[in-house]
């Protein structure tokens, strides 16, 4: 009876997993890819001729990534000033496979000619030298002859278009202060290191402070105990004759990311083994959290001089 049970069970089971339906057939090779291919080139030539041969009057072209209820799309004028203005103001402009991607031909039973592509859209503005570089996956989707593209379905990196429109316009992004108050931490910091005070120099500072240095073999920041003690170790060998402060600091306040302080020094340092003197300039910026303290620290100056 049992065994009765498990093989009723398992006819039961079967129908379930063996359904399958053929709504279609998929091609890597077809000639709706062969126009897809021709589009494309056509697109990114400005060869607005071939493109309207293409297309059909009524061709509609969306993108996937807009979701804007009201939105209605593009139309073939569109698409052909998109592309007379692309290959006027952009430079090596490519739109290629994404490798391992390739594009399939889907020919759905009852229905249209389906393309799909996979992409990359390279290439850079000749006006400002901002450089596209964008995935595109697109649809294109075709009439009742298979002969023209009636509707194009395209997505690619919404926010690196966005900021490639931005880079056309002139926006703010901050208020630049040539005196504000947070210099006084930069101006102590420099004050108390010329006297070789380091805990008074990193006052400032919060505990857990990130400090880069250009000429650290590694290029990654350190931890502000491990600087002091680097610090601490370079006094040892050098001592500090000036540090005096090269033109004026600028404090960069930026819009929603807290504050900058842009600084430059003059450095005087005297060898104490050998009294030989060494001068060097230094660029120095200082990050500022939300409540004025330092969190973070580049310099950039020679490192060369001091290995003399």
């Amino acid at each position: 009876m049992r065994t009765l049970i498990l093989i009723c069970m398992g006819l039961i089971c079967i129908p379930s997993m063996a359904q399958k339906h053929d709504n279609g057939k998929i091609f890597d090779e077809h000639p709706a890819l062969d126009i897809v291919a021709e589009f494309t080139k056509a697109y990114t030539s400005g060869d607005t001729t071939t493109l309207k041969a293409l297309t059909t009057e009524g061709f509609k072209m969306y993108n996937m990534m807009n979701n804007d209820p009201d939105y209605k799309g593009g139309t073939r004028r569109n698409l052909l000033g998109q592309s007379i203005w692309l290959s006027n103001n952009m430079v090596n402009l490519k739109i290629e496979n994404r490798p391992p991607a390739y594009p399939d031909a889907m020919e759905f039973k009852g229905g249209p000619v389906y393309v799909y592509t996979y992409e990359m859209m390279t290439g850079f503005d000749k006006n400002n030298g901002f450089k596209i570089n964008s995935p595109r996956n697109s649809t294109f989707i075709f009439d009742e002859s298979g002969k023209k593209i009636n509707r194009l379905l395209f997505s690619d990196n919404t926010a690196h278009f966005q900021k490639y429109f931005d880079s056309r316009e002139t926006k703010t992004n901050g208020t630049i202060y040539k005196d504000h108050p947070v210099i006084a931490k930069v101006r102590l910091l420099f004050a108390h290191l010329e006297t070789g005070d380091l805990d008074k120099a990193f006052e400032g500072y919060n505990e857990g402070a990130r400090i880069y240095d250009i000429n650290d073999p590694e290029q990654s920041f350190i931890s502000l105990a491990a600087h002091k003690e680097k610090l601490a170790a370079f006094m040892d060998m050098y001592e500090i004759v000036y540090i005096q402060e090269s033109g004026y600091p600028d404090v960069l306040d930026y819009e929603g990311d807290g504050k900058v302080i842009i600084s430059w020094w003059d450095f005087m340092l005297r060898h104490k083994k050998t009294g030989k003197e060494v001068k060097f300039k230094s660029h120095n910026q200082h990050w500022l959290d939300d409540e004025g303290v330092i969190w973070r620290e580049d310099a950039y100056y020679n490192g060369a001089l001091l290995q003399g």
